[in-house]
């Protein structure tokens, strides 16, 4: 089994070096870290992480707490984190919450006892108000997610300005009854609004209706529109999944999609570009906010924090779900 000092021969620096490297400390320059990395991969070194955890009182191990493992959208940027966290030396203990909310004094009893270093949201259901003291106690991050008004590190595209993108593609195509679906998102909802308002366009209330974050959500969300007789010739949809149930329901009432009613979702998960008619969506980069996440958590952790808030791009994709607003 390699040593540090082997480590530390092959790249030509010191073993200091080497644990500033393993520790992601700041004050490496980047060739010197990258010649590092090369001897540890080289000599398929692994730090002793008992002994590294007795020194600085940590477990490596972080929390990741989500509201629904089996949406794609979250099990890809909880896969990177994991990846990225394993090649740090890290644990990740996954925390879903799609049944009951993940309560602040769970979590503080949790990293009290030192059985976890600290936290990674993914979680749009949990009251982060409630754990900004949190934030005070250990390092947190969310990804995904961020609140305006609270000093939380967070990893995200900016909302509201996807909203508006996508809102303004269907303006685009000469829609003006657009259904606004998951009032629950504020931060979206507010550029959909905002995209109306700038196009002139009036804002009719009962055109935002409810929805949860499931297909089976997006198909029920859609069936109560229909029944409630709500006259529109487009849908933003939030997220992917929901849209991608919307469309169904939208087809088994014999509205076709694009034809009759455009629909544009919000993730751009894989399965967008598979299901019919070919979804169009505003994508997020996944795996890169899940790699920035636990790579600003990180940082978080060796009190050398990265500037923070972190806007990923984001990108919006055309496909088959969207068409010019024709008179029926």
């Amino acid at each position: 089994m390699a040593t540090i000092q082997e480590v530390s021969r092959l790249a030509g620096v010191s073993t200091a070096t080497v644990s500033r490297v393993l520790n992601n400390s700041r004050g490496v320059k980047p060739s010197t870290r990258e010649r590092v990395l090369r001897a540890i991969q080289e000599l398929d070194y692994h730090p002793s992480s008992m002994g590294r955890n007795l020194r600085l009182n940590q477990t490596c191990c972080v929390m990741v707490i989500l509201n629904d493992i089996t949406n794609p959208f979250f099990a890809r940027i909880v896969r990177t984190i994991e990846l990225t966290a394993r090649s740090h030396g890290y644990h990740v203990l996954l925390f879903d919450s799609v049944e009951s909310d993940c309560s602040a004094s769970e979590i503080l009893d949790v990293v009290t006892s030192r059985k976890i270093d600290g936290v990674i949201f993914l979680s749009s259901k949990s009251n982060l108000e409630e754990f900004y003291r949190i934030s005070k106690e250990c390092p947190i991050v969310l990804a995904g997610e961020y609140v305006d008004y609270l000093d939380i590190p967070s990893v995200s595209i900016d909302n509201i300005a996807a909203a508006i993108e996508a809102t303004n593609h269907l303006i685009s195509l000469g829609h003006r009854d657009i259904l606004y679906m998951n009032t629950s998102d504020k931060d979206r909802l507010r550029g959909y609004l905002i995209a109306l308002e700038l196009a002139g366009i009036p804002i009719r209330p009962e055109l935002q209706v409810e929805s949860d974050w499931t297909y089976a959500g997006g198909y029920a969300a859609m069936e109560q529109a229909l029944r409630d007789g709500l006259e529109f010739s487009a849908v933003f949809c939030v997220p992917d999944v929901a849209a991608i149930g919307a469309i169904k329901a939208l087809r088994d009432n014999q509205v076709r999609v694009p034809e009759d009613v455009s629909v544009i979702g919000f993730d751009g998960i894989e399965v967008a570009e598979y299901v019919d008619p070919a979804l169009t969506t505003i994508s997020q980069p996944l795996e890169e906010i899940g790699r920035q996440a636990f790579e600003l958590w990180l940082s978080l952790m060796s009190k050398n924090p990265l500037p923070y808030p972190i806007r990923v791009p984001y990108n919006l994709v055309r496909r088959d779900s969207c068409a010019p607003y024709r008179e029926r």
